[in-house]
C-alpha cells in the first residue's frame, strides 16, 4: 500500500479490515513511527475481504432526487429524520448557510435512498 496524505495506520487498518497492531508487526513499525506520503507498507487482506470503499464490481447508489416543499413547523432535522438523510447533507445539496432560516413554501432538493417514514 502506498501511503497518501492524511493516512494513519488506524485508517489503513480500517480500510483493509485488519488491526493496526498487525500492520505494525508486518512492517516492523514502532508505535512512534510517522507515516509519510509515498511510504510503502505491507497490508495483508483477510481471505475473502475487499478494502472498505471498494467492491468486486461497481455498484451504483440507488437514490431518488426529489423536491420537498417546506411546511409550517418543519426543520432541517425533522425533514432529515423523515427522509433518513443528515441535516448537513440537506444543507450541502441546497447550498444553505449554517444560519439559514426555513420558511414555509421554500423548496429543498433531497437525494433519498428510501421512501419517507410514515
Amino acid at each position: 500500500y502506498e501511503v497518501r496524505s492524511g493516512d494513519s495506520l488506524w485508517k489503513i487498518g480500517k480500510k483493509y479490515g485488519v488491526p493496526t497492531r498487525d500492520i505494525m508487526r508486518w512492517n516492523k513499525l514502532a508505535a512512534s513511527h510517522i507515516l509519510r506520503p509515498g511510504d510503502k507498507i505491507r497490508v495483508q487482506l483477510r481471505k475473502g475481504k475487499t478494502p472498505a470503499g471498494s467492491s468486486p464490481r461497481p455498484v451504483a447508489p440507488v437514490t431518488e432526487k426529489l423536491v420537498y416543499q417546506v411546511r409550517s413547523g418543519d426543520s432541517l432535522w425533522k425533514i432529515g429524520k423523515k427522509y433518513r438523510v443528515q441535516t448537513l447533507e440537506i444543507m450541502s445539496w441546497n447550498n444553505l448557510p449554517k444560519d439559514h432560516v426555513l420558511r414555509p413554501g421554500d423548496k429543498l432538493t433531497l437525494h433519498v435512498k428510501q421512501r419517507p417514514r410514515s
